[in-house]
């Protein structure tokens, strides 16, 4: 069962690391519509690595969005993030 959840968030972190590589090749608005509800989601993954993955490679997705847009759109799970009541979460 424990190689089962290590693959898991094994693929959750390669999908965090290679996804927001996509954001130039197809626009702001396909980032937009498909890659931004992602980056959201992995935002807010319980995985403290598929976190740190995401924001190692935050830049990608700021590059094609701008920084108003992703401010926006990310405060408010980074707030939530940094409120939540597991530390694992916070951390």
């Amino acid at each position: 069962m424990l190689n089962v959840i290590f693959l898991f968030y094994s693929i959750l972190d390669s999908l965090a690391s290679s996804i927001l590589h996509l954001c130039k090749v197809i626009g702001k608005k396909n980032t937009t519509d498909l890659i931004l509800p992602k980056f959201l989601a992995l935002l807010k993954d319980d995985d403290e690595q598929v976190r740190l993955t995401i924001f190692k490679n935050v830049g990608l997705i700021c590059d094609v969005l701008g920084v108003e847009t992703l401010s926006q759109t990310t405060m408010p799970a980074l707030y939530e993030l940094a409120t939540h009541t597991n530390w694992r979460i916070r951390a």
